[in-house]
């Protein structure tokens, strides 16, 4: 455990020196992964078993190839690093860089047709479906979230929504027309009604993040207030779904006294530590056979297509230390269809991934390129909890921000480049 964190500390601490920057990719995924590390060592919960040291070596191997895919990429960009460096340093005043929200004009008939079409296409499956999963939650129906919608075509939809309201909210702050809000006010009340907390948080997330590259930097420390209040009100549902005392009997912590007032935090910290303990059970699990790409693409292929190419795909999650906490991180799958080596593939094709999407960020700065780079953050800051880029609602917002990217921005002007990065 020590040398997981020495490691990963150093890897902290050489992105820091190379980028002269905090708030960037390998340190957003190593530094996620570092805390998970750091809470888990608390062994708070009975529910934790130590780390084996076939863990810790797979962690250890699977850490260092993403910082191996992210620098490797990197020294392909060493000389526009240079170019640009030399370029600024031969001029006596560095040209000022342009607002890209100043730049920024939306096609706003584009806008108002997807979001009455994409209302349409949700009525379609609440006719579809029966209803809406808060509804049935609380009737107390049988069914619930994973039972709405049109098969396959649901996660597009989603997918679509969250990327549509991204750019309401931006069309919003641009233009100051109410109509944006209310279509964004709408979108909120659908998610809430279709009783989803993930699309919700997800939506949230990025709007943020938009806002914070695109309109106006946000002082991240003056958001602790909010991240208590959130964390308070996500207690504040887990009680509500399973109630405090059920919970405290599943996570099974150590100590007697568990105030109610506190439970947000209790549900946090078990959200982010049992994604370790599952992990450690499941990389010394004997697998009898591996899926060869049918756990990784289950949730990103339409399911039609998944059940014709796989058969008898089992998605029973045999490696669970608890039943009730399923989060598992981003590898799991990975191990499962390939084994150790899957996770190793996997996590170096991410580093690059994340390599050349932070280069095409900083060297030319688009609203496209800042879309993605944002959706590549979200889904690297919550690998601890799933592997969001293949899950369909998050990763195909890709494809629709390069697909529709025309249609969306009517006028688009590249921002100066910068000079270091």
């Amino acid at each position: 455990m020590i040398l997981l964190v020495f490691l990963l500390s150093f890897f902290l601490i050489l992105s820091l020196i190379i980028h002269k920057k905090i708030f960037i990719l390998p340190n957003i995924f190593i530094g996620v992964w570092l805390l998970t590390i750091l809470l888990y060592s608390l062994e708070l919960s009975h529910n934790q078993p130590p780390l084996s040291n076939t863990t810790i070596v797979v962690l250890l191997i699977t850490f260092s190839v993403f910082i191996g895919g992210y620098y490797y990429t990197f020294l392909y960009y060493v000389p526009t690093y240079k170019k640009r460096k030399s370029s600024l340093e031969s001029k006596k005043k560095t040209e000022p860089v342009k607002k890209l929200f100043a730049e920024l004009h939306l096609n706003e008939n584009f806008l108002k047709i997807s979001f009455y079409l994409s209302i349409t296409l949700i009525g379609l499956e609440v006719v579809y479906s029966g209803g809406f999963p808060l509804i049935w939650n609380i009737t107390g129906a049988s069914k619930n979230y994973f039972d709405f919608g049109i098969p396959t075509f649901h996660g597009l939809l989603m997918s679509f929504i969250l990327f549509l309201s991204s750019f309401l909210y931006l069309a919003y702050k641009k233009t100051k027309k109410r109509n944006y809000l209310f279509y964004l006010f709408v979108i909120f009340v659908v998610l809430i009604l279709l009783y989803t907390r993930q699309n919700i948080i997800i939506l949230c997330f990025q709007i943020m993040l938009l806002h914070h590259f695109i309109i106006k930097k946000i002082n991240f420390a003056k958001l602790f207030p909010f991240i208590i209040i959130f964390v308070f009100i996500f207690g504040i549902l887990g009680n509500y779904r399973t109630g405090f005392q059920e919970f405290l009997a599943v996570a099974n912590f150590k100590g007697e006294h568990q105030s109610e007032l506190f439970s947000g935090v209790y549900w946090v910290y078990m959200y982010l530590v049992m994604t370790l303990a599952n992990l450690e059970n499941l990389f010394n699990m004997p697998v009898s056979g591996f899926g060869h790409g049918a756990y990784m693409l289950n949730n990103f292929l339409p399911t039609v297509l998944v059940e014709h190419l796989f058969d008898n795909l089992s998605l029973r999650r045999y490696w669970l230390e608890h039943p009730n906490f399923t989060v598992s991180g981003y590898m799991v799958h990975s191990f499962l269809d390939f084994g150790p080596w899957g996770v190793f593939i996997y996590t170096f094709i991410l580093g690059v991934i994340c390599s050349i999407v932070y280069h095409n960020f900083i060297f030319r700065r688009t609203v496209k390129n800042t879309f993605i780079y944002s959706i590549i953050i979200m889904i690297i800051s919550l690998s601890f909890f799933v592997d969001y880029l293949l899950y369909l609602p998050i990763s195909f917002q890709l494809f629709w921000m390069i697909a529709l990217n025309k249609f969306m921005v009517k006028r688009e002007k590249d921002l100066v480049f910068i000079n270091n990065g």
